[in-house]
């Protein structure tokens, strides 16, 4: 089977970004306070698996464009002519 990406390096990405999209959720709210009757045992939960996807399709993305300019990358530089 054809590796695609570094699952190794994927899953590590996206344990840091879900650790600091935690780390910064007390400053999102000092900056845009919510109001008084909004449900925080909803909200919260709701932007960390946002954060989770939105680095998991990014972190994916990237990885895998990374893995076929590298190819490429090392096909140039075998073909050429020191």
């Amino acid at each position: 089977m054809k590796k695609i990406i570094n699952w190794k390096l994927f899953f590590l990405l996206i344990v840091v970004c879900a650790v600091t999209g935690v780390m910064v959720l007390p400053f999102t709210y000092a900056l845009a306070p919510l109001p008084d009757n909004a449900p925080m045992q909803i909200i919260i939960p709701a932007q960390i698996a946002q954060t989770l996807v939105l680095s998991a399709l990014a972190s994916f993305f990237g990885l895998s464009l990374a893995h076929r300019f590298w190819r490429k990358l090392q096909a140039v530089k075998s073909e050429r002519v020191i």
